[in-house]
């Protein structure tokens, strides 16, 4: 294990599989929940290891090690939260500290930026977040709606090109298409 640093958490695309430790303590007196969440959407395999609170579990901890999935390869129903963005509850008893082990792998641009929410907190900046994309997605549909009606009146292909360009850039986990004319 390593210590990184933050520019290292935005690698990139990479093919690689990334791993990252860490630790939760509840210093308080009742059980918490808290969200534990990575900052892309666009992670596709995504596993997170709770270990055991002791090096030799009892019998009710022993499938504690065993890896919770999130990411685009894995449908909603087998998540643990319904989410967009890989998500894990992490759960403590009063006093209790944990360890967690987090695997980062895909095809996709890899952002290891983690946080812990709280569970409203979480769906509050979620349902932000979502609003703006859905403003991006609705004005870029009304200038190719704009575009279309523009190539076909005036018979110009560009309008029509760019138009087709922009639905081609609005395709999930694509990056942005070149058009070589």
């Amino acid at each position: 294990w390593e210590t990184i640093n933050v520019p290292m958490l935005q690698e990139g695309y990479s093919t690689g599989a990334f791993w990252l430790r860490g630790q939760v303590r509840n210093d308080g007196s009742e059980h918490v929940t808290r969200w534990l969440a990575l900052g892309s959407a666009r992670l596709q395999d995504v596993r997170l290891y709770w270990l055991p609170a002791s090096p030799w579990p009892s019998a009710g901890q022993a499938d504690a090690a065993i890896p919770r999935y999130a990411g685009t390869l894995y449908p909603l129903a087998q998540r643990d939260i319904a989410s967009r963005t890989p998500l894990f509850p992490l759960t403590l008893a009063p006093g209790e500290e944990r360890q967690w082990v987090l695997r980062v792998a895909g095809d996709s641009a890899i952002d290891l930026n983690v946080a812990l929410w709280e569970s409203a907190a979480f769906r509050h900046d979620e349902g932000r977040e979502l609003a703006i994309q859905a403003l991006v997605l609705g004005v870029s549909l009304l200038l190719v709606t704009y575009a279309l009606i523009q190539g076909i009146a005036w018979h110009d292909r560009g309008f029509v090109l760019m138009a087709a360009w922009i639905v081609t850039a609005l395709r999930p986990g694509r990056p942005f298409p070149v058009l070589v004319l």
